[in-house]
């Protein structure tokens, strides 16, 4: 924003004042100055700062704003209308409360129509003002509206409605104009003659459903205002921002009035910016007719309040290095600049008490809204170069979380596993209806939050083989976002993913592709950690978890789950992702919800399920071998088998090993059922084994594994 020095000097006394010393007062406090130039305009030297301001400050995007920030700085008395002029401006029009629509984009607006003007040149000290401000004069009414558009930072609809109602307007004629968002395939002309053909949903104000202004963008080349024009309608209004952001994102447009719509309207100068401009409409025209004002006025719904505690002031800005120390020695000191910043305090009694109640005064309470927002605030104006910029050193190590040793576990253990740790960006492009939307991104590319580390690692996977890496075992840590029951929910996930030809015996050879069962071999050994049974339940729809399953392939697919908690999924990719990326060989992916995981962990030492790691003499002497077959259901696991025969045998310490090595469905086989083959090894560690002692205890197993799981031995 470009700020006239002259313009700053009728509002606030800086007449000694060095404007090199101000710029850089402006510049501490958080709104830069970027150039300072000289200039002559019109016969009137003038020196202009070239401002920018961060987004949570609205109000700087205004002379009223920008001198109200110097008077701070400053301890400086600044105005901006005079009460008595402000009252003569009230006393010209007949303010009506009247809601003349229901529409829930508004929350403040003012609406007039002024008859029987007259378009003139305006004055040489407004366009001196004007053209300081970068903005070319062009007639008398125009010229009112960016001059309260700069000085307020109010952008005001103006358009010329004695061109769509030639007859004189009323009230009648006010009611057809509204605010309405049109869909239809709409071709619409702005002022400065370029078209924009209107195919998705726009905000505009329409009359009798045709659209004449891009709501806080731009109006239509019919309702401009030129010599021609007689009658007037003007409104000012406060909607959402994010619809004039989304008109300007939809449309590619960005003009002084939606900047700063998108920034936020100040709701305190809102009745003051419009009786202002309607007046010197009046003035400037020579329009002699009082005119009613009507208006859904609400402004004490904005008012709130807001606890600041004194002693966080210094927990938070740290230590002061002026040598009086008074913004901690006298408490005083903080509540007199939010006193001069205009928020109103509710001071309590006691002379102990540390809290006071805020209330933020209306031109700020879009952007106040926490207790660190007044701290800002406190420490703007006070300073930001008047407290240590170090961070205490502290000496003594605390020791680590047990969140952050599991994590710290989990990652040595997949690097040991030959994985590579990347990271990518928590913001993603919109591919599917499951992505959480941005309201507002800075572009399309980043348009979205996550809801899975996979599409990440499946995009760092598709380069490297573009690239001829066709040896891929990656794994990233990072942060996803869920909508769980209409709120967002963030938490941390595990995924990696393995694939291509990884296994190699010899240097000599070339490269074998990874099967499902290496590729679930490398995940329990990652999962190994927890020193805990793990249940890999077969992927069904009706499993209750939060994973995206598009990206895997249903029927090779398996959930993972601990202590009754789906807790992570793995499975090989979905083939048409596959095909997608243009790949030809099996790719496996895991991802793990690291904060169900953390809480499966400490609930097992909690348990003392936890196993202790031991360390045993090897066994030197022989291994017994007894083979058992069994016809199961499909749908009792071979994990389930497997775990009842480790439980028939825990009374003894003699079996050591179980392997499953056959399958068969078929003939001879009962529908439904499945033939299953185990090789069981039996070993001591202080004696051979004789040949009666395994066949007695392998008898035992069989029966009891029958009764448990109601299934027939062979």
């Amino acid at each position: 924003m470009k700020v006239s020095w002259n313009w700053l000097r009728e509002m606030i006394d800086i007449e000694f004042k060095n404007p090199y010393e101000v710029s850089t007062q402006l510049t501490l406090a958080g709104c830069e100055v970027e150039n300072i130039t000289y200039v002559n305009i019109f016969g009137l030297k003038d020196i202009i700062f070239d401002m920018t301001s961060t987004p949570d400050r609205s109000d700087l995007l205004s002379m009223i704003g920008i001198a109200k920030e110097i008077a701070s700085l400053n301890q400086l008395k600044y105005i901006t209308i005079e009460n008595k002029k402000l009252d003569e401006y009230t006393n010209s029009f007949n303010i009506i409360q009247n809601n003349l629509e229901n529409n829930l984009n508004y929350e403040i607006n003012y609406r007039c129509c002024i008859n029987k003007i007259k378009i003139v040149v305006s004055p040489l000290s407004m366009q001196r003002k004007l053209l300081a401000a970068g903005i070319q004069p062009r007639n008398n009414i125009i010229d009112i509206g960016n001059y309260i558009m700069v000085k307020w930072g109010q952008p005001l609809e103006i358009i010329d409605i004695s061109k769509i109602q030639p007859k004189l307007v009323d009230y009648n004629s006010i009611k057809k104009l509204h605010k309405k968002s049109i869909s239809s395939n709409i071709r619409f002309i702005g002022d400065n003659n370029k078209e924009y053909n209107i195919n998705k949903e726009i905000l505009a104000t329409v009359y009798e459903n045709k659209p004449i202004y891009l709501t806080g963008i731009t109006p239509s080349i019919d309702v401009i205002i030129n010599n021609s024009t007689t009658s007037v309608y003007i409104e000012g209004f406060l909607l959402n921002t994010n619809s004039i952001n989304k008109n300007s994102q939809l449309l590619g447009i960005k003009t002084e009035s939606s900047i700063r719509h998108e920034r936020g309207i100040s709701i305190e100068y809102l009745k003051s910016s419009y009786l202002e401009a309607c007046a010197l409409i009046k003035e400037y025209s020579t329009s002699s007719v009082k005119h009613n004002i009507f208006s859904n006025n609400v402004e004490y719904l904005f008012q709130k309040k807001i606890e600041l505690n004194y002693n966080k002031i210094k927990v938070i800005l740290g230590p002061d290095t002026t040598t009086n120390n008074k913004i901690y020695s006298n408490k005083n000191t903080a509540i007199s600049i939010l006193e001069y910043l205009g928020y109103s305090i509710l001071k309590n009694n006691s002379s102990y008490s540390y809290k006071v109640k805020v209330t933020p005064p209306l031109s700020r309470v879009k952007n106040i809204n926490r207790e660190i927002d007044l701290v800002e605030e406190i420490a703007r104006i006070y300073g930001f170069n008047n407290f240590l910029d170090k961070i205490p050193y502290f000496k003594t190590k605390s020791p680590l979380s047990k969140r952050e040793r599991l994590l710290r576990q989990i990652r040595t253990r997949l690097k040991i596993l030959g994985f590579t740790e990347i990271v990518n960006y928590s913001l993603i492009m919109k591919n599917n209806k499951e992505n959480i939307k941005i309201e507002n991104p800075l572009i399309i590319e980043h348009s979205a939050l996550r809801i899975s580390l996979i599409d990440g690692l499946i995009n760092t996977l598709t380069e490297n083989y573009n690239k001829g890496n066709g040896c891929i075992k990656i794994f990233e840590i990072g942060r996803v976002f869920k909508p769980i029951n209409a709120v967002i929910t963030e938490t941390d996930y595990i995924s990696g993913i393995l694939g291509g030809s990884i296994i190699r015996t010899s240097w000599k050879e070339v490269g074998k592709k990874i099967n499902w069962h290496q590729a679930k071999g490398s995940l329990e050994i990652l999962m190994s950690i927890l020193n805990t049974r793990i249940h890999w339940l077969p992927y069904n729809s009706s499993l209750n978890h939060t994973f995206s399953t598009i990206l895997f392939h249903p029927g090779e697919s398996t959930i993972l789950n601990i202590n009754k908690n789906n807790i992570g999924i793995f499975g090989k990719l979905h083939p048409k992702i596959l095909k997608q990326i243009n790949l030809n060989t099996d790719i496996f992916a895991f991802e793990i919800d690291f904060n169900l995981l953390l809480k499966s962990f400490l609930l097992t030492k909690k348990q003392k399920i936890h196993k202790q790691k031991k360390l045993k003499t090897y066994s030197t002497y022989p291994v017994i071998i007894r083979d058992m077959a069994v016809i199961a259901p499909k749908n009792i696991l071979i994990e389930t088998i497997i775990y009842e025969i480790h439980m028939n045998s825990r009374n003894n310490n003699l079996l050591k090993k179980i392997d499953f090595f056959d399958e068969y469905e078929g003939e001879n086989i009962e529908k439904g059922k499945r033939s299953i083959a185990f090789r069981l090894s039996y070993q001591a560690t202080n004696k051979t084994l004789i040949t009666r002692e395994v066949d007695d205890l392998h008898e035992i197993i069989k029966m009891n594994l029958a009764n448990s799981l109601k299934i027939h031995i062979r």
